[in-house]
């Protein structure tokens, strides 16, 4: 009767000493897969970054910056801007002080109508 209580405490003892390892192999490998995910996502992001700067190193890269995100145009060339419309904000910077100031009009003509406005 001795010998299976022994095995019992010999058991225990043994996966009381097993267990804090075994736990830490568990959070290890799960850490390490949450830091292969995130790396994963860097290297993607990194990877798009250089294809955009390998554009950027082109005429035509520079070139649709400047269009798209300065307003520039070519000599000759005529830029319009249409108030009202999210792309024409996102043209050039003088075409988003042209619609706050269109949008504050139009805000103050609405309350000059109901009322609120002098």
């Amino acid at each position: 009767m001795a010998a299976p209580v022994l095995l019992v405490a010999a058991v225990a003892l043994a996966v009381w000493a097993l267990f804090p390892t075994v736990r830490m192999g568990v959070s290890e490998r799960a850490q390490r897969a949450a830091l292969q995910s995130e790396l994963d996502g860097l290297q993607r992001r990194n990877d798009t970054l250089r294809r955009q700067v390998d554009r950027l190193k082109t005429p035509e890269g520079v070139e649709q910056v400047a269009r798209t995100s300065l307003g520039m145009v070519r000599p000759g060339e005529r830029a319009y801007i249409v108030a009202g419309t999210t792309a024409s904000r996102e043209a050039s910077p003088a075409s988003k002080d042209a619609s706050s100031s269109a949008r504050a009009s139009w805000l103050g003509a609405l309350a000059r109508l109901v009322g609120l406005g002098r």
